[in-house]
Order: C-alpha cells, then structure tokens, then sequence
C-alpha cells in the first residue's frame, strides 16, 4: 500500500485508554532510534479522543482488529493491527 502525498481533512482518533497509554511509550522508546516516527505517532497520540475500554464504540478500528485495504491499483489486502511484540507474519499485520 502506497500512501498518497494529498492534503485531506485528517480522520477523529478514538483510542481506548490502555491502548493510549501503551502507544505512547512504544512512541517515547523510540524516539532515539526513529525520531521522526515516534514523533509522528506522539502527535497522534495528542489529538485523539481517549475512550474507556468498556465505552469503546463498536464500529472503532483499534489494536488488534482486522480490517481489509484497497488501494489506487486495485490490490486487497487483509491486515491486524498489531504491536511489534505480537507480530508473527510481516506479511498481514500492521504494527504500531
């Protein structure tokens, strides 16, 4: 999947508040080895909407939902959200 270099209207983030805290300091370790990633994340971090896990709407994308992409070509692709420790297969998971 290829990202796109257009200026859209950027997307809510609602994150649960386990899910927030847990970003945040895989965002924090980072920050020496890949500023500009970690920075990015941090950043998204700080605009999201903090949920409690029990009110988390159920139609919210979050840490370990899968979901399926199509991009600009025409390719499909089934993925689950993942952090770097639960990922097994580089191949269909996307880790935050």
């Amino acid at each position: 999947m290829h990202a796109t270099s257009q200026s859209r209207p950027r997307n809510q983030i609602v994150v649960s508040d386990a899910d927030h805290d847990r970003l945040s300091g895989l965002a924090r370790a980072f920050l020496e080895r890949t500023p500009e990633m970690a920075e990015g994340l941090l950043a998204e971090m700080d605009r999201a909407r903090i949920a409690a896990e029990a009110s988390m709407p159920a139609d919210v994308v979050r840490m370990g939902s899968t979901v399926t992409l199509h991009d600009a070509e025409g390719t499909v692709q089934r993925v689950t959200l993942v952090y770097p420790a639960e990922a097994t297969s580089p191949k269909n998971a996307f880790r935050c």
